[in-house]
């Protein structure tokens, strides 16, 4: 029998007081002349950057494209996206925050990723129940950053949201351990409700009888 998984699951909040511009990026918070997409772009490159003279732009690289799966070499044809868009972290929580905080997200290089610029612009601000990549041999990889970047921040999770994270991660390479006593124990969440596995966000895995499903750490290419 399989257990309930239990989540505490919020259903976003709209509003018509996002403004883009209240969430500044790209910074050069260490003030090496390397902006946050600069520093995106080179930490992802597969190889050395070619940088301009001044070492502050990135003018060439190789980057695996984790949305398509393909690889580019000209960084003027990628875009960095927020992996959850900046419209859904205000509706998701972010509206709370202050513009300190809302810059820090925008500019948070473990919830960044670059990718084709038509792609980046074909998801916009839509979730995973409304937008997937078109590879699904990164789905695994997506689920899991879009998590991490919720849990990490404190934001909800609508039940559509989660429903398509869930299928995502079904796409996974998964092993087999034991499952501690400690994991089924119920936890309290936020809202004083049990939660099961309150450590979803952070470690992709889910409990099935007596085991637990645990997401292997597949790499960018799939499993």
């Amino acid at each position: 029998m399989i257990p309930a998984l239990l989540l505490i699951l919020f259903t976003g909040i709209a509003s018509a007081q996002y403004d883009r511009r209240d969430w500044p990026h790209w910074v050069d918070a260490d003030r090496d002349c390397q902006n946050t997409r600069q520093e995106v772009l080179i930490a992802e490159s597969l190889i050395a950057p070619k940088l301009d003279a001044a070492g502050c732009r990135v003018l060439s690289g190789l980057w695996f494209d984790p949305y398509s799966g393909k690889t580019h070499t000209d960084p003027r044809r990628l875009d960095v996206d927020h992996v959850v868009p900046l419209r859904e972290a205000y509706k998701s929580g972010g509206q709370a925050w202050t513009r300190e905080r809302r810059r820090d997200f925008a500019n948070s290089l473990d919830g960044l990723v670059a990718t084709a610029s038509n792609l980046n612009r074909q998801k916009g601000a839509r979730r995973p129940d409304e937008w997937k990549p078109p590879n699904p041999r990164t789905w695994c990889r997506y689920a899991r950053l879009w998590l991490g970047v919720k849990h990490r921040w404190g934001l909800s999770v609508a039940n559509a949201e989660m429903a398509a994270i869930l299928d995502m991660l079904g796409t996974c390479c998964l092993r087999l351990a034991p499952l501690s006593v400690a994991a089924l124990a119920p936890a309290t969440g936020a809202s004083g409700d049990a939660v099961t596995l309150p450590d979803l966000a952070a470690r992709a895995g889910f409990a099935l009888g007596g085991l637990r499903l645990a997401v292997e750490g597949c790499d960018l290419h799939g499993c």
